[in-house]
């Protein structure tokens, strides 16, 4: 007896590489991509996703993202340093951008 296959997606392009070419608009469309083809299911993309707004000034939309990451790793490895950030985004004022040096 054979399972039906299930049909595969291919792989998220590597954002990485988009973030390490300081494209993180771009990195941040990838990053999308790839929580809509997983399902949900990998808070590390949040993580990153959030980094990646964060880096180009959208506050709102890397509070969300990290949020996201909280909510599916409440205790994860990188939740007190997301925690962190969240309280940084929060306190400023809504068009005011993190400096990246």
């Amino acid at each position: 007896m054979t399972s039906p296959s299930i049909p595969r997606r291919p792989p998220p392009k590597d954002a990485s590489i988009d973030e390490d070419k300081g494209q993180y608009e771009l990195a941040a469309r990838e990053y999308q991509i790839a929580i809509n083809q997983l399902s949900d299911t990998e808070p590390i993309i949040y993580q990153l996703l959030g980094a990646a707004y964060e880096k180009t000034g959208k506050n709102k939309e890397a509070v969300v993202a990290y949020e996201n990451y909280l909510r599916l790793a409440p205790n994860g490895s990188l939740a007190p340093a997301v925690r962190s950030i969240l309280e940084q985004l929060r306190e400023q004022p809504p068009n005011e951008t993190k400096e990246h040096g």
